[in-house]
């Protein structure tokens, strides 16, 4: 959907809305016109995105019928192809395809519940793009995204919802991972849960059955399809719990099983196996039942575990902060001589570690002040020994 950033609450006055409206209405005029769309769109969604939502939802109240013309036109653009286009009108082409997409989920967005019945048509189009193996991942992942949007946003009836939902499970479900279509069915499954929020009890208990297939993602090649199942499969464990009390996954051992083997799975890199054990950590706790989820909590006046890690030192937090080992391998604890035996820097009451500290430093300073004097001394010594020699010959004894 393009830039992630909030939409605007700036309150603009009589006449900046007023020009605000006629750019919007005279962008909307152009992406009407097929000679003009790329342009037109270009300029209706850049402004749309900078409009503040009064006057956003305003604009689509006064324009519903004319925008969503346009938003239907997503398949009619993707199915112009002519041999006789060149690479230039190929982009221009995706570009257009690609603005009305971001169209349908600004306005979705926006307007929320009372477009519903005329995004119909566009979500409808989605799907068809969604599901079509012949269409660009990039294209697909956007409509994967849009349809999550206008199922939390605008539909209301199960049964679309239901559509979308079945739409979004056929790209993750069907689709074989590879270098370009990873990121596909990674955020079709992530779309897919999003939807289920709102699906109805027959779509819930298919995804109950379909929690098989997302297990088997733990397995996949790619990193980012094996971290979106992960954290879908906690997603769902929590959602059916929430809707059904109690409820409980038969194969929760196979599932706890493969994200105990993330950690000693040596086909992968390193980093990809750390990254995986820190997520592995968070999403367990929705996995197994009576657990409790990982929490985070400050107090300014007692010391807890998170406080003194905070205002502790390096010492600390490899004795105590469990992630440390996650991401960069085992470090041993360093430790110093304390009395006759050698400790960990950990069990060393700070005021005596600091007090070691500061003999240390002193202890430092001295040393390299006695190597600087020894190595300037060996420096002018080397030069006086020089003219010494030079002297001697030029001035021979009589």
């Amino acid at each position: 959907m393009g830039q992630s950033k909030n939409f605007p609450t700036k309150i603009l006055d009589g006449s900046e809305c007023k020009l605000r409206t006629e750019r919007l209405q005279a962008a909307l005029k152009d992406a009407q016109d097929e000679e003009r769309r790329l342009s037109g769109l270009i300029v209706l969604v850049s402004t749309l995105r900078k409009t503040p939502a009064p006057l956003f939802v305003s604009f689509v109240a006064s324009n519903r019928e004319s925008l969503f013309d346009l938003c239907s036109q997503i398949t009619s653009t993707i199915g112009k192809d002519n041999d006789k286009d060149n690479d230039e009108d190929k982009d221009k082409k995706k570009m257009t395809v690609t603005l009305l997409t971001d169209l349908v989920g600004l306005v979705a967005i926006q307007a929320k519940e009372s477009v519903k019945d005329l995004i119909l048509e566009p979500l409808n189009q989605l799907r068809q793009i969604l599901m079509d193996d012949e269409q660009s991942a990039d294209l697909r992942t956007r409509c994967a995204i849009i349809l999550a949007v206008a199922s939390r946003f605008v539909c209301s009836d199960s049964e679309v919802i239901a559509l979308n939902a079945d739409a979004c499970k056929s790209a993750w479900s069907t689709t074989v991972s590879s270098n370009d279509l990873a990121q596909l069915v990674a955020t079709s499954l992530s779309a897919w849960c999003t939807i289920l929020l709102d699906a109805d009890t027959e779509t819930l208990e298919q995804a109950t059955e379909d929690q098989k297939r997302i297990v088997e993602l733990l397995k996949a090649k790619h990193i980012e399809v094996r971290l979106a199942a992960v954290r879908n499969l906690g997603f769902l464990y929590e959602l059916m719990r929430y809707k059904k009390p109690g409820f409980r996954f038969e194969n929760t051992d196979v599932v706890l099983e493969v994200l105990a083997g993330w950690e000693q799975d040596l086909s992968i890199s390193t980093k990809d196996r750390r990254v995986q054990s820190v997520i592995a950590t968070d999403i367990r706790p929705s996995i197994v039942e009576d657990s409790d989820a990982p929490t985070t909590s400050l107090q300014t006046e007692s010391k807890d575990l998170n406080c003194s890690l905070l205002r502790g030192g390096i010492a600390q937090h490899l004795a105590n902060n469990e992630l440390i080992p996650k991401i960069f391998g085992d470090i041993p604890i360093p430790t110093i001589q304390f009395g006759c035996k050698l400790v960990s820097i950990k069990d060393v009451p700070k005021n005596v570690y600091i007090g070691y500290f500061n003999d240390y430093v002193k202890h430092r300073s001295v040393q390299r002040g006695r190597e600087r004097d020894e190595k300037m001394t060996k420096i002018y010594g080397d030069k006086e020994k020089e003219r010494e020699e030079m002297l001697a010959a030029t001035n021979p004894p009589m």
